[in-house]
């Protein structure tokens, strides 16, 4: 199954509900027309999750960038994640914070003590000691961390899979969702594990 089908599947299984904010772009009239039916079909399917046309925009595109992130890096050995770092670049950090739903966060994260498939480049795994989870909704909040023992090749894939030291912590607090828009932690963040002990939400910790 492909990524964009994976995509497509999980938003109408999801329950979280994301707000967009607009943007301008040119599409021709009968791909709008079939957009917003495809809208209108998924909100008839998902009665807890409103989806809009930029939704389902923003939804391809991710897709798009994780396949040619992929394409780039297996046939061209580019590695996107060496050269656009995010936004902890230039700061001190030892602890990762990945999205996931919360099945995959019971099943792998607590009882499997490792977390796979990630993207993480070689210049962040020499500086990582510490690994957390953006949980969805409805947690909306990172709730554990644990001590990251290494990072493999995850199956035959340009991903990892990071083994745990021990079994993972619970946070003194849940780090809440607060203000920031759920869509920004789609992708790897980066932060201090003394951030993440004290901070109540997400925008106290980047």
């Amino acid at each position: 199954m492909s990524n964009l089908r994976n995509s497509i599947k999980k938003s109408l299984n999801a329950n979280e509900e994301s707000t967009k904010k607009p943007i301008t772009i040119n599409l021709e009239e009968s791909v709008i027309d079939d957009l917003r039916k495809i809208a209108d079909q998924f909100n008839d399917l998902n009665k807890s999750k409103i989806f809009s046309r930029n939704y389902i925009i923003e939804a391809a595109v991710n897709s798009y960038v994780e396949e040619a992130k992929d394409i780039l890096k297996s046939d061209y050995n580019i590695d996107i994640d060496k050269i656009t770092s995010g936004r902890s670049t230039d700061q001190d950090f030892d602890t990762v914070i990945f999205p996931a739903q919360n099945d995959g966060f019971n099943e792998v994260f607590l009882n499997e003590d490792c977390w796979y498939s990630v993207r993480v480049s070689e210049e962040k795994i020499k500086k990582l000691k510490y690994i957390a989870i953006y949980r969805a909704s409805p947690v909306s909040g990172i709730t554990h961390y644990a001590e990251i023992d290494k990072f493999d090749q995850y199956q035959d894939t340009n991903k990892k899979i990071v083994y745990f030291k021990s079994k993972a912590v619970e946070l003194p607090d849940k780090v809440e969702l607060g203000q920031i828009n759920a869509n920004s932690m789609r992708s790897p963040r980066y932060t201090t594990l003394s951030k993440l002990l004290k901070v109540k939400e997400l925008k106290d910790l980047f």
